[in-house]
């Protein structure tokens, strides 16, 4: 992304990441950011730049900031992409420390069992799987980006409408920084689906 300056402040007018102009356009369309002020360069490289993975919630009884089922669904993900697109580097974002550490472990234990995924997470050294939360991102890029939410139902059901940082002032631009960090594929993966949401909250 290249900035102009005006004024004490600085602005993004131009964006070169995203080899999809769908990977950028939620982000410029928001008011609160770019308002569509940023020049993006058109182009699509395929259906499979955005797709939302739902992993049903199971009372568990377990807490509402990371689902252990999004945990595992997320690992076989990352599986997936080494064993069909070595080629392609990855970042995984999480939008909470503990889902983010949850990931990783399960992650090094996955890697023991498969010889491939172990390889792909040595085969670049320039840019090296990441598994981080949201709020350390900044600056990072990938190929491919998995968005794990882990913030969901609670534990009897019902849809709690916390999600960690970005229910914080300022955090959309937490939000922003995460979902605009891939160059060609974003996976977002969440234990419920937009119609459980309530907009009014």
């Amino acid at each position: 992304m290249a900035n102009v300056v005006t004024a004490g402040s600085m602005t993004l007018r131009w964006h070169y990441r995203s080899r999809d102009e769908r990977l950028i356009a939620f982000s410029n369309a928001q008011p609160s950011l770019y308002d569509w002020q940023m020049v993006t360069f058109p182009g699509t490289t395929g259906k499979d730049a955005i797709r939302h993975v739902h992993v049903p919630w199971q009372p568990t009884g377990s807490t509402e900031d990371s689902s252990s089922a999004e945990v595992l669904r997320v690992v076989e993900l990352i599986a997936e992409h080494a064993h069909r697109h070595p080629e392609m580097s990855l970042g995984v974002i999480a939008m909470g420390i503990k889902h983010s550490e949850r990931i990783g472990e399960a992650l090094r234990r996955a890697r023991i069992a498969d010889p491939v995924l172990d390889a792909y997470c040595d085969s670049n050294p320039a840019e090296l799987i990441f598994v981080k939360n949201l709020e350390r991102v900044q600056g990072d890029e990938r190929d491919a980006i998995i968005l794990s939410v882990g913030y969901g139902k609670g534990a009897d059901g019902r849809m709690m409408h916390r999600f960690g940082p970005i229910n914080n002032a300022g955090g959309e631009r937490r939000l922003n920084v995460a979902i605009t960090r891939a160059r060609s594929q974003m996976t977002v993966v969440s234990s419920f689906l937009p119609t459980d949401l309530d907009p009014a909250k």
